[in-house]
């Protein structure tokens, strides 16, 4: 492509600006049509406990406090369902262990026959995903300082959605009442 010219007349100009504006117009199909084919995570389609606390910080580039605020969001829609005082990890650890409840304790436990190989592989799965995401991501983000990468940040939020997906798929199990005393 040539630069306009005052010398060279109008017609140079008119072609020169021809071909930027075509340049312009193809952007987004070279963009495709070149991009690598792998697939791609789009964050507002996370899970809503997840991306609506992250949202309002992701534009300001503060990916690590916009997680931390992900996984305090996830920490309180978790508590809400099981009706616990308590919080992040001790939360999860207590709720998705797959054991039984002891009295005047829930769990929150995944549909299906307890019994089988499968019901306690998800449901250990879910137990010690939530423990390390808390362990290993909201801890991280509440207790440094540098600033993650947006793709770190990303695939953070990813496995926080994940956990809250599963969360949802849970029933609440109480367990029976404590004995009174005589």
């Amino acid at each position: 492509m040539t630069e306009p010219g005052y010398t060279s007349g109008a017609f140079d100009s008119l072609r020169a600006v021809q071909q930027g504006l075509g340049i312009l117009r193809d952007q987004d199909e070279w963009t495709a049509n070149l991009a690598p084919d792998a697939p791609a995570l789009i964050a507002d389609q996370f899970h809503p406990h997840v991306w609506a606390a992250a949202a309002a910080l992701w534009d300001t580039g503060q990916y690590r406090v916009a997680v931390g605020q992900a996984a305090v969001s996830l920490s309180a829609h978790i508590a809400k369902k099981a009706a616990s005082p308590l919080s992040e990890r001790e939360l999860v650890a207590q709720v998705f262990s797959p054991g039984e409840p002891v009295p005047n304790q829930v769990r929150l436990h995944l549909a299906g026959d307890k019994s089988s190989k499968t019901w306690r592989s998800r449901q250990e799965g879910l137990h010690l995903l939530a423990q390390g995401a808390f362990a290993g991501i909201r801890n991280v983000a509440t207790h440094t300082h540098d600033e993650w990468p947006e793709q770190v940040a990303l695939e953070h939020l990813a496995v926080l959605s994940v956990v809250a997906r599963w969360a949802d798929e849970t029933k609440v199990i109480t367990g029976s009442e404590a004995p009174r005393q005589p």
